[in-house]
């Protein structure tokens, strides 16, 4: 069995592994994962210190500082979704790539005003104007409520893809990699911290810009490096290649008023839903002053834009190589395109095969593990620091007991 077939099979929902395949994997997990995992555990505080804790003392360099907030950007979504968005949709999908990018204009504007107003949580922000019990405790509902179903969504898109690659199926299989993979997240982001989940974003960032460039430079070589015969391959593998590059396909079935007011309403959703995401903000805390917060983002834009153009290589390479009617089939949410567009290149002796899906599936559950590492860090700020600190305790606490309760349940300090 090829790599193609073997992801094919995977994204369609069978089970069904080669061994050889499996067992690269599995190496190259055990491999890149679990050195990354111990090192962001060496890599927290050596003192429990809140400032250490939640912002890494706030001596992060811009261009450091921009590799780690590339790397809480760019999430499992944004890989997966926006390379299938590309070869599905075409011009919508470039444009939904684009508002990735423009959506980092936002955070630029906010981030100096929010690294000189926010302490560590959102809570802090508005607890300047309203200061009070009640506006902590509403700032950490909505936090908590943004935070809970992004884990949960990440974690489960983590377990599926872990159950498939030890060749396992069905919802036990899957609910225990997803127990698993929690716990060492948790565990990481507990005893890491900031200092750790930045060390995994950095690693994040660095492999994942590596495999899409590999990807992308072996898409290109396919079409002898021409982006015309690219696209216009791509648009004949669509099945629209009239359409494939006009804008409202993606909404095209929902009619023509209402299509138009989807795709505006998650192009501003894009825009501005994602600059004002918890975990986002909280890493411009990292900085040292308000200039190198703006800094870090203007580096960060590069790095995204660097991404997303050749997220969009990916996807043109997909539609072209592997076809959308045939990624359609295999999963509607065209989540899998990049899974089978590496299958469709690696087309050769099966040690090739199997490494380049080594590759992508590291980078793609490296991405999940640090996006859900970011997410949980921000969801215990928001329990521990503005609802164990300021709300339960009024303020009478000491730095060690509030690390401990973003450690720990807060049930357990309180």
């Amino acid at each position: 069995m090829t790599t193609a077939e073997v992801l094919f099979a995977a994204s369609s929902g069978d089970p069904v592994l080669d061994s050889d395949t499996r067992g690269l994997v599995l190496v190259g997990f055990l491999t890149f994962i679990v050195p990354i995992l111990f090192i962001c555990v060496l890599s927290g505080p050596a003192r429990d210190r809140v400032n250490d804790f939640y912002t890494a003392g706030r001596t992060l360099a811009p261009v450091r500082g921009a590799l780690a907030l590339s790397g809480v950007y760019l999430s499992a979504a944004t890989v997966l979704g926006t390379t299938g968005s590309v070869a599905i949709f075409g011009y919508d999908g470039l444009f939904i790539a684009m508002c990735t990018v423009l959506s980092l204009g936002v955070l630029l504007l906010l981030a100096g005003p929010l690294h000189e107003r926010g302490v560590y949580t959102f809570g802090d922000i508005f607890a300047l104007r309203a200061p009070g019990p009640a506006v902590r405790i509403a700032v950490a509902v909505v936090t908590l409520s943004a935070c809970v179903p992004y884990l949960v969504v990440q974690l489960s898109g983590a377990g599926v893809t872990t159950a498939m690659l030890l060749g396992l199926s069905g919802p036990g299989p899957e609910q225990a990699a997803i127990v698993m993979i929690g716990l060492l997240v948790v565990c990481a982001t507990a005893f890491g911290g900031m200092r750790g989940m930045i060390t995994l974003q950095v690693v994040k960032t660095v492999v994942l810009l590596g495999m899409a460039l590999a990807v992308a430079a072996v898409v290109l070589h396919r079409f002898d490096w021409s982006t015309g015969s690219l696209i216009h391959a791509a648009g004949q593998g669509s099945g629209r290649p009239a359409t494939y590059l006009t804008p409202g396909q993606r909404f095209a079935g929902s009619g023509g008023a209402e299509g138009t007011l989807d795709y505006i309403g998650l192009m501003i959703s894009i825009v501005l839903g994602v600059a004002f995401l918890p975990h986002v903000a909280m890493q411009l805390n990292t900085a040292p002053d308000a200039a190198a917060a703006r800094r870090t983002v203007r580096h960060t834009i590069g790095i995204v834009g660097a991404f997303c153009l050749t997220t969009a290589v990916l996807g043109f390479g997909a539609a072209a190589l592997v076809g959308a009617p045939k990624i359609l089939t295999a999963d509607p949410g065209a989540t899998s395109t990049l899974l089978m567009l590496t299958g469709e290149l690696a087309n050769g002796s099966s040690t090739g095969d199997a490494w380049l899906a080594v590759l992508v599936s590291c980078a793609v559950f490296l991405t999940t593990l640090a996006v859900v590492a970011s997410v949980t860090l921000a969801a215990a700020g928001a329990v521990a620091h503005d609802l164990v600190t300021h709300v339960l305790r009024r303020g009478r606490t000491t730095e060690g007991r509030e690390v401990a309760a973003a450690r720990r349940p807060p049930g357990s300090e309180c």
